[in-house]
């Protein structure tokens, strides 16, 4: 008995010591209990072990200092020992070097990567997003209108979690303003890893690629939690602008943190909306189109004509008070235009300059003779066809065609009225550098943007290979990651820190990686309007 007694007291007074030296490494103290308890005093040969281990310490770190990279510091330890939920701080972090942080918002770059080395592609040191500033300023330019919103709502100027749970506990009730399940989407983001509303909510065709970019910018991005807006209605349209409007019933949820892919532009607005905008449904169709530039035939054999081809659609107008019937988009036309039915019957006339395709007329028949159109559908052109021409035609349909990124990859000339949407990469975006206007000076000014760059021809060739090269320079697979890890890092930015829900805590989320996410399309497949053979796997 006395043996086991004292085993029991050696084991006991170990487990002491390793907790005593745990917390000294996690800078915590000792229980009460430990520092009330008197300490034995220690035997004679005691002091000549602490001399001898310091004399080794001390040598190893003499050592290692050749060799910094091996020495971990105890911050790096902390974070590795409590597993912290504030993933900011990179757990290869060193006393000589500062902690690897989270993307950086637009106006902060990371550094860059040694000469002789390319940049880490990893959670915690994302390559550097340099090469796109001019776009990702974008995201700067969207998070300060939140964070001026909630600078005025709370003392730290950030989103308080128990508005967070409110707003998710209203999304899995489908109140307002969460309630379209397609458009509507919940998002969590939690150690490089996506959770996303997949059980109920619907997710189209075309969002498929929306999802892919997403995956893809978690692995880079910080712990957030925030609401994806996926629909052709920018968001925001049924909260108004501001709490100050009694008429609004939902102004009060005004603020949520969300990443949206339609937003009008400010200037159709009184004040600027707090959702940031993000890369668009079609995305993935600038990286097929760039991987195929060079067997797309030369701009100078291309057929000397304006090709349009798209859906029977109509733009969203904005409502309520940010918006009147006066109001005009700069080319002097009305908001409520509907572009694509006016150059469809301007085609009649001018069939030698421009040929148009509407499809989906047989879905809105009235509309159709409303606006001048037959009541069947045209065949719909392939976009490999599109590269065939030199002069494409980009409107606006439901919202922004986000099919314009695409066009620009095919090496043509687009030509586009001005749009009441904004892009992510609008604000970088020139007009008769990288595309040409065109309702700018008349209705029918089309046909005179032909005349001129046909007459012009080295400079029509020299716009479409610029646009072709911001499309697969600005806006590819390695952009977007940038883009969409810089916004989530905008809004992780915003919330409480250390407050971020766990998965468990958020049961009606689901992780989602490429396995859930297919299409099967071929790019000579796609047509001008679309034909997206993608899904979204339900939880």
């Amino acid at each position: 008995a006395p043996q086991v007694l004292a085993r029991g007291a050696r084991a006991s007074m170990a487990r002491s010591e390793d907790d005593a030296e745990l917390a000294n490494i996690l800078d915590e103290p000792a229980p009460r209990s430990e520092r009330a308890a008197a300490k034995p005093t220690p035997p004679w040969y005691h002091g000549v072990g602490v001399f001898l281990a310091g004399v080794l310490v001390l040598t190893a770190v003499v050592l290692t200092r050749a060799s910094p990279r091996s020495w971990v510091s105890t911050r790096a330890m902390r974070e590795r020992t409590l597993e912290e939920p504030s993933r900011g701080v990179a757990s290869s972090a060193r006393a000589e070097e500062p902690p690897a942080a989270p993307l950086p918002r637009a106006d902060a770059s990371p550094p860059p990567a040694a000469p002789d080395q390319p940049p880490s592609i990893n959670f915690h040191q994302p390559p550097s997003c340099d090469a796109y500033a001019r776009v990702m300023a974008r995201v700067e330019k969207d998070a300060s209108s939140l964070r001026a919103f909630w600078a005025s709502k709370t003392r730290d100027g950030r989103i308080p979690r128990a508005k967070m749970d409110e707003w998710v506990g209203m999304f899995e009730r489908r109140e307002r303003p969460f309630h379209d399940i397609m458009n509507s989407h919940h998002a969590l983001v939690r150690d490089g890893k996506l959770y996303l509303s997949r059980r109920d909510d619907y997710y189209a065709p075309f969002m498929a690629p929306v999802v892919f970019d997403l995956i893809r910018a978690a692995r880079r991005a910080p712990d957030a939690e925030f609401f994806l807006f996926l629909g052709d209605e920018p968001w925001g349209r049924d909260l108004g602008l501001g709490d100050g409007d009694d008429q609004n019933p939902y102004a009060s949820h005004m603020g949520v943190p969300t990443l949206a892919t339609m937003k009008y532009v400010d200037r159709l607005r009184s004040r600027a909306t707090t959702d940031l905008v993000t890369p668009c449904y079609y995305s993935n169709l600038v990286d097929r189109a760039c991987a195929r530039r060079e067997t797309f035939p030369p701009f100078a054999e291309r057929r000397p004509k304006l090709l349009g081809a798209f859906g029977m659609h109509c733009p969203h107008v904005p409502s309520g008070s940010e918006v009147t019937k006066e109001t005009r988009l700069p080319d002097g036309r009305p908001a409520d235009a509907c572009p694509r039915a006016y150059f469809k019957n301007l085609s009649q006339t001018h069939a030698e300059t421009m040929t148009v395709a509407v499809t989906r007329v047989e879905e809105d028949v009235g509309l159709a003779n409303r606006l001048g159109l037959t009541n069947k559908s045209d065949a719909p052109v392939p976009l490999l066809e599109h590269a065939q021409y030199k002069y494409l035609l980009d409107t606006d349909g439901l919202g922004r065609s986000c099919k314009f990124e695409a066009m620009l990859a095919l090496g043509s000339v687009v030509l586009r009225p001005a749009t009441a949407y904004a892009s992510h990469f609008s604000d970088a975006l020139e007009k008769n550098t990288h595309y040409k206007p065109v309702w700018e000076t008349s209705a029918d000014d089309a046909i005179d943007q032909v005349a001129y760059l046909e007459a012009h021809l080295d400079e029509a060739a020299a716009i479409a290979r610029a646009g072709q090269d911001f499309a697969c320079l600005q806006i590819g697979e390695e952009a977007r990651t940038c883009y969409w890890a810089a916004a989530i890092a905008a809004l992780a930015a915003m919330g409480e820190p250390g407050l971020t829900p766990t998965p468990a805590e958020r049961a009606g989320l689901a992780e989602t990686s490429e396995g859930d996410v297919r299409c099967d399309e071929s790019f000579e497949d796609i047509d001008g309007e679309r034909s997206f053979k993608c899904s979204v796997a339900k939880a």
